[in-house]
C-alpha cells in the first residue's frame, strides 16, 4: 500500500484503493479510499483529483 503526506498537516495516510463514485449525480468519478496511518479504522474517500492536490506521495526511503 501506497503512503501519503497530506500538504496541510504533515500526517502521513495509507491508500487502501482506488475506485469510482457510482452516486447518480457522480457516476463515474475517480475516488482514493485511505485511511490515517494512526487510525486505520477510519477509512476516508476523496475524489482522486482533489487527492492529489492536497497529499504527495511519501518519498521512496
Amino acid at each position: 500500500m501506497e503512503a501519503y503526506i497530506n500538504r496541510k498537516n504533515g500526517k502521513r495516510y495509507i491508500v487502501i484503493a482506488e475506485g469510482i463514485d457510482c452516486t447518480n449525480a457522480r457516476d463515474g468519478t475517480p475516488v482514493i479510499v485511505y485511511h490515517p496511518e494512526e487510525k486505520p479504522e477510519l477509512v476516508c474517500v476523496r475524489e482522486k483529483a482533489e487527492f492529489l492536490v492536497k497529499f504527495d506521495p511519501e518519498p521512496a526511503q
